[in-house]
């Protein structure tokens, strides 16, 4: 039994509407995420759908690298290194991310690049630390 001119075409509108669906529910949960790391103009920006992924490399930079980057203690004048567990759960949460942004119908973000982008910074900051 073949599907008639009129059923293909409300099968086709009630799928496009389920990945519409699908999408929000992505676009949901990466606003979501950074508003959990306290990135909430992030978060308003891509739950309202603008520059989704700009916004997305924005926060990956900015608010989970400011969190699990390394530190330094003003007080004492110590530099701590970014710790394993904290790079870890850095990479995890940039693949999750690329995951969300697959299902938005967003590019991923190329995870090579942001990281060796985040540990040029690292590095820098390090060195302006150690010259003070």
């Amino acid at each position: 039994m073949s599907l008639t001119k009129t059923d293909q075409k409300k099968l086709k509108t009630f799928v496009d509407i389920l990945e519409k669906d699908v999408q929000k529910t992505n676009v949901d949960a990466l606003s979501w995420a950074f508003k959990k790391l306290k990135m909430n103009g992030v978060a308003k920006e891509i739950k309202a759908g603008r520059n989704i992924r700009g916004n997305t490399i924005y926060g990956l930079e900015h608010g989970l690298h400011s969190k699990a980057g390394p530190r330094y203690d003003p007080t004492t004048k110590e530099f701590f290194p970014q710790t394993k567990k904290m790079r870890v759960n850095e990479h995890r949460f940039i693949d999750l991310t690329n995951e969300l942004l697959k299902g938005a119908g967003e590019k991923p973000v190329d995870k090579a690049k942001l990281i060796k982008h985040l540990r040029e910074g690292d590095r820098k900051f390090e060195k302006d630390v150690k010259k003070r």
